[in-house]
């Protein structure tokens, strides 16, 4: 049956005003023209601000925000980008923190490796296989097949241990070998295989099991990664199939276990659209919240102009924030026992500077003796209350570093905050200025990635003072807890004829300083009417004790009360502790003189 058309007229037809209606391309969103021997910051600023344009420039500085935040950002990749020359902009982005993990699919190894020895790779493919030749490098199969057996054996990820071979093995190109770096730095770098994928399948040495068990390890530690995701950034980089499958199912483990990964960025990067990148990477797991970008293109163009532009964002806002944080007056205050010969000390300071730039840095001292809680309790003790009222102390004599000791922070009434082992070093200090809070610091995104078992300043006490200076809570850093390991610096114990007490500290002019206070004296003396009394300690005769050092004849021993407010021995112009032979725990008494 026909339609019955009913005529229009378009004469009233009802217009608004241009000015009244929504538009979604903006004059000032328009590209400008770049002049000669201009930056690449006004290069990026000269951009359009709609569609792709716009849409590097959020990746961009939504990974930079991940990096200021703490966030992870993790790329998954494919062989591509390290054919087309990426790979030294990736070891760089990891050795600049910015990069938290990476995940790749087998072929990734392949490639990485043979440039790490001869600096060339990839080959023609219809050549080879005409003949057979093709995938059949003897080096590339021996070297990544034996690597699979050994991180089978050591129960360890593929990409770990393929990392530390290339390193180890001194390979001529290592510097910018992908899982070189990240294993030098203990970054995260996982591979993915599919068995019957990768030229290594077809030789002779390759070990399905060693394989299989190390890829699954590093799938593991996929997992563990992804699960740290929320408020980070995942991108896609060149990876069709493999990873964005390995993706999806490492994020549904993770959340299986009760990971909450939500509100993450997640981005593609590649020269053609396929299906997985955008439903496995992007949709999908973004569908409970979050932000899904993507973006097609060469990557040996869009790789490095995404990589410039986060640069940039990272220098524009660490500008911005050194202004604003000049109004932070609060210092990152140091104490320690590494004393002043090695490098100890300058790597402390340089992890900070990396996190926190603008932070105000002093040293208390590093010439604590060697191993002594006990003096460097009793320094940082005495000090604190001198320090601005939100100064961050971070104190390090750490004898049992690497062990079960806990890593802890505290927060006080005072509104200082201390950083160092749970081995009694921060106690004193705490106790006399309040303790408030205190945290285990356990959280891995305010620490480095490679923790060493024998320095544990560097690798956990100053990321977590920077992160603090920054403004990161406390409660951030780890769970809180109740209770830490004391430590009793001692006081003097008084009987009816005197007052017993010891050397707690022997300071670098050979002073003896004990743990008999002013308080403790004045009370005991106050027993006797004003009547003299002196300081008896083993090896010497009684000493007098005298309002100041120059109240002595030169090289005259004397007692006197010095800056701690505590009974100190010492020898004008001279060295009591070489005098005496003292040592801390050496008693000392005061009594009448006689």
């Amino acid at each position: 049956m026909p339609i019955k058309i009913r005529a229009l007229d378009p004469s009233r037809a009802q217009t608004r005003r241009l000015a009244t209606l929504s538009r979604k391309v903006l004059r000032k969103q328009f590209a400008s023209t770049v002049r000669p021997g201009a930056s690449l910051l006004a290069f990026m600023e000269s951009l359009p601000e709609v569609l792709a344009a716009a849409q590097l420039q959020e990746l961009a500085r939504a990974i930079a925000r991940a990096h200021r935040a703490g966030k992870p950002f993790l790329m998954l990749s494919g062989a591509h980008p390290i054919k087309v020359g990426l790979g030294p902009l990736i070891c760089d982005l990891m050795r600049d923190g910015i990069l938290s993990a990476i995940a790749t699919n087998g072929a990734a190894i392949i490639h990485d490796f043979e440039l790490a020895l001869a600096g060339r790779t990839s080959e023609d493919v219809g050549e080879g296989l005409a003949d057979g030749s093709f995938g059949m490098a003897e080096e590339t199969g021996a070297f990544l097949n034996r690597a699979a057996r050994l991180a089978a054996d050591e129960n360890r990820g593929l990409g770990e241990i393929v990392g530390r071979e290339i390193w180890k093995r001194r390979l001529r190109y290592r510097d910018t070998s992908l899982f070189a770096t990240a294993w030098r730095l203990g970054i995260p770098a996982t591979v993915h295989v599919a068995i019957g994928a990768d030229i290594i399948h077809m030789h002779p040495t390759a070990d399905g099991a060693a394989i299989g068990q190390s890829s699954l390890k590093d799938f593991r530690r996929l997992a563990e990664v992804v699960g740290e995701l929320s408020g980070g950034v995942v991108l896609n980089l060149g990876s069709a199939v493999v990873m964005p499958e390995v993706f999806l199912k490492a994020l549904n483990l993770a959340r299986n276990l009760g990971r909450k990964v939500r509100n993450f960025t997640a981005a593609d990067m590649d020269f053609i659209r396929h299906y997985r990148p955008r439903v496995n990477v992007l949709e999908r797991p973004t569908a409970t919240g979050g932000r899904a970008i993507m973006l097609t293109g060469h990557h040996e163009i869009m790789f490095p102009l995404l990589i410039a532009a986060v640069r940039e964002e990272l220098a524009r806002r660490l500008t911005a924030a050194m202004r604003t944080q000049t109004g932070k007056h609060h210092p990152i205050a140091l104490l320690t026992d590494f004393g002043y010969r090695d490098h100890y000390v300058g790597a402390m300071k340089g992890v900070i500077a990396k996190i926190a730039p603008a932070a105000p840095l002093i040293d208390i001292t590093h010439g604590i003796p060697p191993q002594s809680v006990a003096a460097g309790a009793l320094a940082l003790r005495e000090c604190w209350r001198y320090f601005p009222r939100r100064t961050i102390f971070v104190a390090v004599v750490d004898p049992g570093v690497g062990t079960a000791r806990r890593a802890i922070a505290i927060a006080t009434a005072a509104g200082c905050r201390f950083i160092g082992p749970d081995n009694g070093l921060l106690f004193p200090a705490a106790e006399s200025a309040g303790i408030a809070r205190i945290v285990e610091l356990t959280s891995p995104r305010h620490r480095l990635a490679r923790i060493s078992s024998t320095f544990h300043g560097r690798d956990i006490f100053a990321p977590a003072a920077a992160w603090l200076w920054r403004g990161t809570r406390l409660s951030a850093l780890g769970p809180a807890i109740d209770e830490i390991e004391r430590l009793d610096l001692g006081h003097p114990v008084a009987t009816r004829s005197e007052l017993a007490g010891e050397v707690i500290y022997i300071d670098g002019y050979g002073n003896l300083i004990t743990n008999i206070d002013r308080g403790s004296f004045t009370r005991f003396a106050a027993r006797f009417s004003g009547r003299r009394l002196s300081v008896k300690i083993p090896r010497g005769a009684s000493l007098p004790i005298r309002d100041t050092y120059g109240d002595a004849p030169k090289g005259a021993p004397l007692a006197t009360f010095g800056s701690f407010e505590l009974l100190e021995i010492a020898i004008r112009d001279g060295n009591a502790a070489a005098h005496y032979a003292a040592r801390p725990g050496m008693p000392v008494k005061v009594h009448l003189q006689r």
